[in-house]
C-alpha cells in the first residue's frame, strides 16, 4: 500500500487511519498484514516504510469524513 503523500506520518508512527477504495480493498480484514511503501503503481525498487497490521476495517461514505 502506497503512502507517498503521508510518508513522514508513517515513519513517525502517527498515521493510524487510511481510507481506500472499497472495491479495490473489499477483501481486507482485521489481522491482515500489509507493507507500507513510499510509491507504488507496479514500480520495482520501491522504498519500504513499515510493516502494518490491520486492526479494524469499516466502510463509511466519504461525505461523512470531517476535518477533525
Amino acid at each position: 500500500m502506497s503512502f507517498f503523500l503521508t510518508t513522514a506520518q508513517v515513519l513517525a508512527r502517527t498515521k493510524t487511519v487510511t481510507r481506500r477504495d472499497i472495491l479495490a480493498w473489499a477483501g481486507l480484514k482485521a489481522g491482515d498484514n500489509l507493507i507500507a511503501i513510499e510509491k507504488g503503481q507496479g514500480l520495482k525498487g520501491h522504498k519500504v516504510l513499515a510493516l502494518l497490521e490491520v486492526v479494524d476495517v469499516c466502510v463509511e461514505p466519504l461525505d461523512a469524513i470531517t476535518a477533525e
